[in-house]
């Protein structure tokens, strides 16, 4: 006999490490976890599964999600919501785990606000969620980037003389790119919450080809100058590009990681600090805490009412924000 029926879901861009937040839910006894493949949309058109231990042991170290991910509408309408509701009933399953970005998590918190017990998990690789200083994937992605910034360090070193721009994901927010820069030994920053000073910008290559030879700049997806950023958009580095070469005259050599970033099996940090967002979300429903996001504050794991992160944004870590200004990466 268990004692909570537990739906769980992933909505929006998929991000590696999220089967730990699985496995961290089924440690506990007598409660049952099923799995909607699609999100939103798939509590309502799709069958649950029953995840069990044996299931999720070895997916943890998979980066390819047991429950598939997928973007929705549906609980944005008073419709949507009541054949979201109609459908866990049926099921017999009194809670939902939504693991997504702040757009799940404002649906997440509709979904509360009409009587479903539910809770938030913060997956996406931008790291970007009010109230949590992690969000699962966002070491997974980290690591992507490193991978490519080493390779374009050592082709630097064998061509000397050359500008490098390496376009990363982070939707409207820098957190991904300058944390990427400040650990990969990047030189620039190009990030959505700094005002694009050229000027700087290209005093500070010349500078750099000066000191190393090579210059490896990064730019967040949302640094356009000619338009808003709108999710999905690619190629703000071509326009900065353009406009760094019209100064220095340096033709810029341009990668664009796009969705490799996404994927990948998952870093242990992943791992380790999913599984216990996992393990809060189900100690959490158990004492009937609900409404609430699972997320971490000084490394500790802590709940932040959904009302709060669907209405505020997160700004630059400080601690970065410090060193990068201190290594003139912003």
């Amino acid at each position: 006999m268990t004692d909570k029926r537990i739906g769980i879901i992933t909505s929006g861009g998929d991000a590696s490490g999220i089967n730990a937040v699985f496995h961290g839910l089924l440690v506990h006894q007598n409660i049952d976890v099923f799995g909607f493949q699609g999100g939103y949309d798939g509590i309502i058109h799709n069958e649950p599964i029953h995840l069990t231990n044996s299931m999720t042991s070895r997916a943890i170290l998979n980066g390819e999600s047991m429950v598939r991910t997928a973007r929705s509408k549906a609980p944005l309408t008073e419709a949507g919501r009541k054949a979201i509701l109609k459908k866990l009933t049926e099921h017999k399953i009194d809670s939902l785990v939504v693991c997504g970005g702040d757009g799940s998590g404002k649906a997440a918190y509709l979904l509360s606000e009409i009587g479903l017990d539910t809770l938030l998990i913060p997956m996406t690789i931008d790291n970007n969620i009010y109230g949590s200083e992690y969000t699962v994937g966002y070491y997974t992605a980290l690591e992507s980037i490193r991978t490519c910034v080493q390779r374009i360090h050592q082709t630097g070193h064998n061509m000397a003389g050359r500008v490098f721009m390496i376009e990363t994901f982070g939707g409207d927010s820098g957190q991904l790119t300058l944390a990427a820069a400040l650990y990969c030994g990047a030189d620039i920053a190009i990030i959505p919450e700094r005002k694009f000073d050229l000027q700087r910008i290209t005093n500070r290559i010349k500078e750099v080809l000066e000191e190393k030879q090579q210059c490896i700049i990064l730019c967040c997806e949302a640094s356009f100058l000619s338009k808003a950023y709108h999710l999905g958009d690619q190629g703000a580095s071509f326009e900065v590009g353009e406009q760094i070469t019209k100064i220095t005259k340096e033709r810029v050599r341009h990668t664009i990681l796009g969705y490799c970033q996404r994927s990948g099996d998952p870093a242990i940090a992943d791992i380790e600090k999913a599984l216990l967002m996992g393990y809060h979300a189900g100690e959490s429903l158990r004492n009937k805490i609900t409404g609430q996001m699972i997320g971490f504050k000084d490394n500790k794991v802590t709940c932040i009412p959904l009302e709060e992160i669907s209405s505020m944004k997160k700004e630059l870590d400080q601690n970065n924000c410090i060193l990068a200004e201190q290594l003139k990466i912003i």
